[in-house]
C-alpha cells in the first residue's frame, strides 16, 4: 500500500522519478533544494538538506516521521514534514548538534 513515501503529494504507485515538492511560508508548493542526503524505508523517506533540516514523508503508523506527538501524529504524509526536535522544537538538525557540543 503506497502511504506517500514519494513526496509529491499522492499515493499513486509510480515507475518513474517525481519531483519532491514542500509548502513554503506563503502556502505555495516549491521543489524540495538543496538537499544533501536522502534515505529511504519500506514505507517512508528523509532527506537532509544543507541548512540542516531533516524532512520526512510517508507512512507514520509507529512514529517514524518524528513530526511531534506520537497521540496526535498523522498516519502518513504525501508530502514533506519537519522533524520536531527536543520538546517539539522547530530547530534544524544542525542547531540541535551544536547545542548538544
Amino acid at each position: 500500500m503506497i502511504k506517500g513515501q514519494l513526496g509529491d503529494g499522492t499515493t499513486v504507485d509510480r515507475s518513474y522519478p517525481v519531483q519532491v515538492m514542500i509548502t513554503n511560508d506563503d502556502g505555495q508548493l516549491v521543489p524540495l533544494k538543496n538537499v544533501m542526503i536522502v534515505a529511504a524505508g519500506e514505507k517512508h523517506s528523509v532527506a537532509l538538506t544543507r541548512d540542516g533540516i531533516l524532512y520526512t514523508w510517508g507512512d507514520n503508523s509507529k512514529g517514524q516521521l518524528g513530526s511531534g506527538n506520537s497521540a496526535s501524529a498523522l498516519a502518513y504524509s504525501t508530502r514533506p514534514v519537519t522533524v520536531a526536535g527536543e520538546n517539539n522544537s522547530s530547530k534544524s538538525l544542525s542547531e540541535m548538534l551544536v547545542e548538544k557540543e
